[in-house]
């Protein structure tokens, strides 16, 4: 059956009333939405912030720890130089004490103090099947292309 004006005026007037309510759900969420991303940046900037100060407490206690470091291995230190000259002192003969330089600081590093052999001379490499190829083909040897690399050599070989 057909419908009447008034009932598609009706039917027209609930889709926009479906639109508008729909429509006004969609800005809710997206009210929502910016809620949630701006309490997300304040969370993010308060985080940055704490962390920050956290940063700068380490740095502080890095630096402080550093320099009780610098003092204990000074004081380290005087102890080995006083230590070795009582035992040099009391051990030694007086007229022979040897040189200041030749005594290796008690903290050098041990690179120093080893002496490394040298390295040996690399040996030379093999050759490439590109160079064996290029050799065969200046000495005119025949399928030469088809030919791995222990054939190669095998034929240069024989042919030279």
């Amino acid at each position: 059956m057909a419908k009447s004006k008034s009932d598609k005026k009706v039917e027209s007037k609930g889709k926009t009333a479906d639109k508008k309510a729909a429509e006004k759900k969609a800005v809710k969420a997206l009210l929502r939405a910016e809620k949630a991303v701006q309490e997300a940046h304040n969370a993010v900037a308060d985080s940055r912030k704490e962390l920050r100060k956290l940063a700068a407490d380490l740095a502080k206690q890095t630096k402080k720890l550093s320099e009780k470091h610098k003092k204990a291995v000074a004081q380290l230190d005087a102890e080995v130089r006083k230590a070795v000259a009582g035992a040099a002192g009391a051990s030694a003969k007086p007229s022979v004490s040897p040189p200041k330089d030749s005594e290796p600081h008690p903290f050098e590093p041990l690179e120093t103090l080893i002496e490394t052999p040298p390295l040996p001379s690399p040996q030379p490499a093999a050759p490439t099947l590109i160079e064996l190829r290029t050799q065969a083909k200046e000495r005119n040897i025949t399928g030469y292309s088809r030919l791995n690399k222990a054939a190669l050599i095998a034929a240069l070989e024989t042919s030279g």
